[in-house]
């Protein structure tokens, strides 16, 4: 749903790109990126707002059980989801 995906491949908890894709583009039906599984750590936050500055993006951090809903013109956080 985000524009990109590149979010999973940045910082220390980086998802490894095995098959080296290029296009690290998305759907982009929504303006922000999102951050599932985090661990509601301050160094996890530290490392989102690095990418943030980078990439000049909104991202919203979810912990497991936590959701970012989207509806319209309107945006719920739920389960402890924060914008980073």
């Amino acid at each position: 749903m985000t524009p990109s995906i590149r979010l999973a491949g940045f910082g220390e908890d980086a998802d490894e790109n095995y098959i080296d894709l290029t296009d690290l583009g998305a759907l982009g039906l929504v303006n922000f990126e999102f951050a599932p599984h985090w661990d509601r750590s301050e160094v996890m936050l530290q490392s989102f707002q690095e990418y943030i500055q980078l990439h000049q993006t909104k991202v919203y951090a979810c912990p497991d059980g936590g959701a970012v809903i989207v509806e319209n013109e309107s945006l719920e956080l739920f389960g402890g989801a924060v914008l980073a």
